[in-house]
């Protein structure tokens, strides 16, 4: 996602329930999933087995994917050594915002392919592997917004 990142591929989550603040999250997570249910409705009409547990297995590689391109551009191996700009920060405020988002509809996602798919492939439909990266995801970015108060 080439665009992750830029000013334009960010929007304001006013639906978050927990708080009164909006969460900044990049657009482009909303269509990954938007997509991912899109293509689970139709090969839903024509599978629930084999086809279909193929289809999930993309939808893992492509959130693996996701979660990747989201910590190398911003994250991998970055220390602040002095205070972040407001953009900066808001950056990393969308990052954890989509990685929040992300890991709360994954498991949506899942209770949407384990109803559709054949019982015998539904106990291994699950994104714990991506899930787990995405708290990696949250937990850098936090670490790097700490950084950055620190070294004010």
């Amino acid at each position: 996602d080439e665009a992750m990142g830029e000013s334009g591929d960010r929007e304001e989550d006013e639906d978050e329930e927990d708080t009164f603040e909006p969460r900044l999250i990049y657009k482009s997570a909303v269509a990954v999933f938007a997509a991912m249910k899109g293509s689970l409705k139709q090969c839903a009409t024509f599978s629930t087995h084999q086809t279909l547990f193929e289809v999930f297995r993309t939808f893992k590689k492509v959130m693996r994917k996701y979660v990747e391109t989201l910590q190398n551009v911003h994250i991998r191996g970055r220390k602040v050594v002095s205070p972040l700009t407001a953009e900066e920060i808001k950056t990393l405020c969308c990052i954890v915002g989509t990685a929040e988002y992300c890991d709360t509809t994954l498991p949506h996602l899942v209770d949407s392919i384990t109803r559709t798919i054949d019982e015998s492939y539904a106990e291994r439909v699950t994104f714990e592997e991506e899930q787990e990266l995405l708290a990696t995801v949250t937990s850098s970015t936090i670490k790097l917004l700490v950084q950055s108060v620190d070294a004010a």
